[in-house]
C-alpha cells in the first residue's frame, strides 16, 4: 500500500502507506506540485484525505484535500468502488476532508498537480515585543486579507535554544518576486510593517523544494533524491538523518504530543500578544523548546472550493502544540495545551463550526450531518438493520 506513479502529466496515484517525503521526491523529479505541509515524515493517505494546509500553495490553489480527483475504496462490506465526480461523487466529496466519512478503506487516492511554480519567495523576519506590538497596532494580520492569494502572511512564536525571550516571526511566502510581494506590503500593510522586512538578507526567492526542506538535515538539503527511500520507521530511528535538531525537538521527530488548533477571526492580532506572554511565561521550562504556535491566513481558493470539501474552513487558522517524551511532563504540557486553547477560543471564528480537520482527535470533533449520511449510505451493514 505505498505505490504512487504519474498518470499522465497532471495526475498523481498513491496508495496511502506512502510517506508525505516519498510524494514530495516524485512532484519535484516530475517538476510538479500539489498543496501539502512540510512534515515530510507523516503518511500521505491521511494528509490528503484530512488536511494538506500549505504556506506557500493553499491561498492560490487550495488544501491538499482539496486536490482529490478520485481514488478506490474498500467498502466495509468487501466490495470495492472506484471514486470521481462521474461515479461516487458524494464518496468524493468525503475523501475530500472528511476521511472519506468512514465508510471503508481509502486504498487509492489520485490528486490533481499543477506545474511547479518557477520559484517560491519568502521572507520569515524575527521580530521583538515591542515589533509585535507595532503589527497589532496596525492589524497587520487582518489587512493582509486583501493581498493578492498569491502572497500568504503567519505569525510564528517559538524559542531559539540560545535566547531567552520567546521570538515571533513574521512570515511571508509568495508566488511573486521579492520586489512586487514588498511593494504589495506596503500598499496593504504600509511602510512602518514593512521596514520590518527590509532586511535583504531575509529574504530568499529559491525552488520549491528549498522551501519544502527548511526543517531538514544538511545532509537531505544537499541531496533531497535521500526522500525516494525515506519511510517512517528509518524517520522514527534516525530522526537527525532527515531533520535538523530544532525541527526534531520541536515537531517532527516521534514523541508524545499535545495540540489544539482554532479557526480564528482575521482581527485577531490582540491574541498574538497574549501568545507571546504565554511562551515568555515559561521561558525556564525544559519544554520551552519543543513547542510552538502558527496564526496563518486562509481565504482564497481554499474558500472558492469549500462547496466541493467536505471540512469547513475559516478564515484564518491558529494551532500550538508542544511535544515530550518522559510521561511526568504530560501533565504540565496537556495543561500549558489548555491554557493556550483558552487564548486562541479568545478569537475562535464561530462559523466553521469544528476544528480544521487535520487536527480533529477526538470523536465530538467530528461530528457533521452530511458525512453521517453518507456513511450510512455506503455501510451495508446499516442495510441489514434496516
Amino acid at each position: 500500500m505505498c505505490g504512487q506513479r504519474m498518470e499522465g502529466d497532471n495526475t498523481l496515484v498513491l496508495e496511502p502507506g506512502c510517506v508525505l517525503g516519498q510524494v514530495i521526491n516524485t512532484l519535484a523529479t516530475n517538476r510538479k506540485a500539489l498543496p501539502h505541509g512540510n512534515c515530510f515524515g507523516i503518511g500521505a493517505g491521511g494528509h490528503f484525505l484530512t488536511a494538506g494546509w500549505d504556506i506557500a500553495l493553499s491561498r492560490p490553489y487550495g488544501l491538499g484535500c482539496q486536490s482529490v480527483v478520485g481514488g478506490r475504496i474498500a467498502l466495509w462490506d468487501g466490495s470495492i468502488v472506484e471514486v470521481n465526480q462521474q461515479s461516487q461523487p458524494d464518496l468524493l466529496y468525503a475523501m475530500r476532508g472528511g476521511a472519506a466519512a468512514a465508510a471503508g478503506v481509502v486504498t487509492r487516492i489520485r490528486l490533481r498537480l499543477i506545474d511547479e511554480p518557477p520559484s517560491v519567495t519568502w521572507c520569515f523576519a524575527p521580530i521583538d515585543k515591542t515589533q509585535l506590538q507595532l503589527c497589532v497596532a496596525k492589524k497587520a494580520f487582518a489587512n493582509a486579507r486583501g493581498l493578492p492569494r498569491a502572497i500568504t502572511v503567519s505569525f510564528r512564536f517559538y524559542f531559539e535554544p540560545h535566547q531567552k525571550d520567546p521570538v515571533c516571526s513574521f512570515n511571508i511566502t509568495s508566488l511573486l518576486s521579492a520586489k512586487e510581494t514588498t511593494e504589495f506590503l506596503r500598499r496593504y500593510l504600509g511602510p512602518e510593517l514593512v521596514e520590518l522586512v527590509a532586511d535583504s538578507s531575509l529574504w530568499n526567492e529559491k525552488s520549491l523544494i528549498k522551501l519544502r526542506l527548511l526543517p531538514a538535515s544538511d545532509a537531505l538539503a544537499a541531496d533531497p533524491r535521500m526522500l525516494a527511500e525515506v519511510s517512517s520507521t528509518a524517520l522514527q530511528e534516525n530522526p537527525l538523518v532527515y531533520w535538523t535538531q530544532t525541527a526534531a525537538l520541536r515537531e517532527m521527530a516521534s514523541s508524545y504530543f499535545s495540540s489544539v488548533s482554532c479557526w480564528v477571526v482575521p482581527e485577531c492580532e490582540p491574541m498574538f500578544l497574549d501568545l507571546y506572554n504565554a511562551l515568555a511565561s515559561v521561558q525556564s521550562h525544559p519544554a520551552r523548546g519543543r513547542m510552538h504556535a502558527l496564526v496563518v491566513q486562509g481565504g482564497g481558493r481554499m474558500s472558492e472550493l469549500q462547496k466541493d470539501c467536505s471540512m469547513p474552513l475559516g478564515q484564518a487558522l491558529a494551532r500550538f502544540e508542544v511535544h515530550w517524551d518522559d510521561a511526568k511532563e504530560e501533565t504540565w504540557c496537556r495543561d500549558f495545551t489548555d491554557n493556550v486553547r483558552g487564548i486562541l477560543q479568545s478569537k475562535k471564528d464561530h462559523g466553521p463550526g469544528r476544528p480544521y480537520r487535520g487536527d480533529a482527535w477526538l470523536r465530538e470533533q467530528t461530528g457533521d450531518e452530511r458525512l453521517d449520511e453518507i456513511f450510512q449510505q455506503y455501510d451495508r451493514r446499516f442495510e441489514a438493520t434496516a
